[in-house]
Parts: C-alpha cells; sequence; structure tokens
C-alpha cells in the first residue's frame, strides 16, 4: 500500500473528494497521524453508509487506514529511493573506496556512526591511511587508493579549524610539534586530541609526544630569539602498544583508520563462546547460541513492538552484523548492560542464510 491508494480508499468507500482524501493522506503522514486522521473517521464512516457499505465493514476498513499510519510512504517517494538505493549499490560495487569516503564525508547520517561505515568498507576491501597533520584534509578523502580521514574528526577540532589547519600548512608542511603549537595556536586540549588520533605521529611515539606537549607550548612563548627545540635530556617512556593506539585514536575520533574495534577483542569473545557469523549460517534455527560484538546502531524501541527492542551487533570475526530481537521482559532485566559497547548474548537463532538474528534471553558486558 501506499499513501497515494488511501485517497482512492477515501473517495470509493468514504464518498471523499479527491482534496478531502489528499488531506487524510497528508494526516497520515504526520507526526502524530493517529490523532491526525481522527477527525475524518465519523466522515468516512457515513459516506461508507451512503456508499452502501455496512458499518462493520466500513469500521474495519478505517482501522487499516489507522494501521497504516506511521508506516505510509508516498510512491514518488518510494520510486525515488529505489532510483538512489540503485544508483548508491552500483557506486558501492564499482567505486567501494569512493562510496564509502562519500558517506563518511557525510556523517552523521541514517543510523550508522563512521565506525561502523569504516567496519562495512573494510569488509568491501577498502584501505585506510591514519590521520596525518601533513596530509589529512578536513574531510575524509581518496588518497593513493584509499581513505584517509579527515582532522574534522578529531575531537575540539570540527571542520571549520580543520580547513584553517589546512590552509596554514598550505604548501609548507609543519615540521615539528612545536613549529605546529606556534602557527596553530590552538588550546592545549586540542593538541592532546591531535596527539591520541595518531596526527602527529610523523614526529614521534605519542606518549612522548604528550609528555613533550607542555614543554612545546612553553618554548613558543619564549622570545622570538631563542630557538625552538627540545631540551636533549627527556622522560624515556613505554611506547605504546598497536592496541593502545587503535583505542586512542577511537577516543580521540570516532573510527580507528585501522583494524576494526571490535577484532581487537576478538580472543576475549572466543573464549566466552561466541560463534562466529559464518558458524550461524550454517546451523537450523530455533538452536540455542552465544553471539557477541559490538553494539553498531544503538538500541530501537518502536513504539509498535510492544516494548520489543532491536539492536545490530557488529561481531568481532569480520563477518557483518547479527540483528538481535529483545523481548520486553529480557529488555526490562538487561537495560544496563545495553549502555556498553561490547556485549555477549545468549539466545535462539531466528533465522539464518545471509542475513541472521537471534533473539535474546540472556545479556552481559564482555
Amino acid at each position: 500500500m501506499f499513501q497515494e491508494q488511501v485517497i482512492k480508499v477515501g473517495r470509493d468507500i468514504g464518498g471523499f473528494t479527491p482534496g478531502k482524501g489528499e488531506l487524510l493522506r497528508r494526516a497520515l503522514g504526520s507526526k502524530n497521524a493517529l490523532e491526525a486522521i481522527e477527525r475524518f473517521h465519523v466522515e468516512f464512516l457515513e459516506g461508507a453508509h451512503r456508499n452502501g457499505v455496512t458499518a462493520k465493514t466500513a469500521e474495519a476498513i478505517w482501522k487499516m487506514i489507522a494501521g497504516f499510519a506511521g508506516y505510509s510512504f508516498s510512491k514518488a517517494h518510494a520510486a525515488a529511493f529505489a532510483v538512489i538505493v540503485y544508483w548508491s549499490a552500483w557506486l558501492r560495487v564499482h567505486y567501494p573506496t569512493e562510496y564509502f569516503c562519500g558517506l563518511l564525508r557525510n556523517t552523521p547520517l541514517g543510523t550508522y556512526p563512521a565506525n561502523v561505515l569504516e567496519s562495512e568498507a573494510r569488509r568491501a576491501g577498502v584501505k585506510f591511511l591514519p590521520f596525518d597533520i601533513n596530509h589529512s584534509l578536513a574531510k575524509p578523502t581518496v588518497q593513493n587508493g584509499a581513505i584517509r580521514f579527515g582532522l574534522g574528526y578529531v575531537k575540539g577540532i570540527g571542520e571549520t579549524t580543520a580547513d584553517d589547519i589546512v590552509q596554514m600548512r598550505g604548501a609548507r608542511p609543519f615540521r615539528s610539534l612545536a613549529d605546529f603549537i606556534e602557527r596553530a595556536r590552538l588550546d592545549r586540549r586540542s593538541m592532546e586530541w591531535l596527539i591520541l588520533a595518531g596526527a602527529f605521529d610523523a614526529f614521534g611515539e605519542r606518549r612522548q609526544l604528550l609528555w613533550n606537549l607542555a614543554e612545546a607550548f612553553d618554548i613558543v612563548q619564549r622570545p622570538a630569539m631563542l630557538p625552538l627545540q627540545f631540551i636533549d635530556e627527556q622522560v624515556a617512556l613505554e611506547p605504546m602498544t598497536d592496541e593502545q593506539r587503535l583505542v586512542a585514536t577511537f577516543a580521540a575520533t570516532g573510527v580507528t583508520a585501522g583494524m576494526s574495534l571490535v577484532e581487537v577483542r576478538r580472543d576475549a569473545f572466543t573464549k566466552a563462546g561466541c560463534a562466529p557469523l559464518s558458524k550461524l549460517r550454517k546451523m537450523r534455527m530455533g538452536t540455542r547460541v552465544k553471539v557477541g560484538g559490538l553494539i553498531a546502531d544503538g538500541v530501537r524501541r518502536p513504539p509498535t513492538a510492544k516494548g520489543t527492542a532491536f539492536i545490530r551487533l557488529e561481531e568481532p570475526y569480520g563477518g557483518g552484523m547479527i540483528d538481535v530481537i529483545i523481548p520486553q521482559e529480557v529488555y526490562l532485566q538487561h537495560r544496563d548492560v545495553l549502555g556498553s559497547a561490547f556485549v555477549v548474548m545468549e539466545g535462539v537463532l531466528k533465522a539464518n542464510g545471509v542475513t541472521v538474528s537471534v533473539a535474546a534471553k540472556r545479556i552481559e558486558v564482555l
């Protein structure tokens, strides 16, 4: 059913003029649709009676129209969206790097945060380059066949400041941390986020750079005749591990520009007994299973689902997404847990094949 067909129902059953039918259609698409259409209820029943339709049948049809509220869609919009979906699918298949770069340049969009789009791009074979103060632009760009995230992703920076940094860099790359501080004049917290994001990795190890930051600020405030350099004696700090750098980048930007965050915890999910998506696809419906991953798009509780909640888990084995259905009683019992990033769930396999869904029975934090 499309909204346009409601106009015909109003005309043929309720005796509405096309104009009145259009008003009914608009009411169906409004925010408070059930309240908005109620003013047409009596007129519809009276018109149906004049057209020889029994009161019982007319009321049943009206309930169908009311049930359509909140889900009704325009045929014109559906056709336009279908075209956009086709274009998007074609680009995703033939130009995945450019396609995902386009999505990441326009986040937030839809229900998925940037890190979920990043993981999906990686599964499609797209490569990523790290944040770099001398190579990143304000927004994500395709460089050397890979996506390099833009400085606008870094906390405390934003697109306007990122544009200013790119303009300032111009044809003269930044030579050091102190050189950047002197020219950019950012506050210390913004500098810390840039370092944690990995934007200054070309100038040294992140912990050492954070340690040097105070001195770098001190240096740029000295009289101009003094040289801009660090003293030779420095505290030797243990470098961050690969996992720590990944987590630091994610904390500073919301993406990793490397391995998926959930894949870092793969061993922990395996020890917890979580089945990979590839194995779930081969199991029978009704099988008791344990799954785990990163909550990809938050918890959704549509008003028409009678308390049932829905989430999507990005599983840690690189297979993709698992749809999870959470009955109301399970949601009420475990809703605090659903605020965590990584979760493990026990439940029943509801579907298999390409799309897998699980009805949750128990949820815990990894």
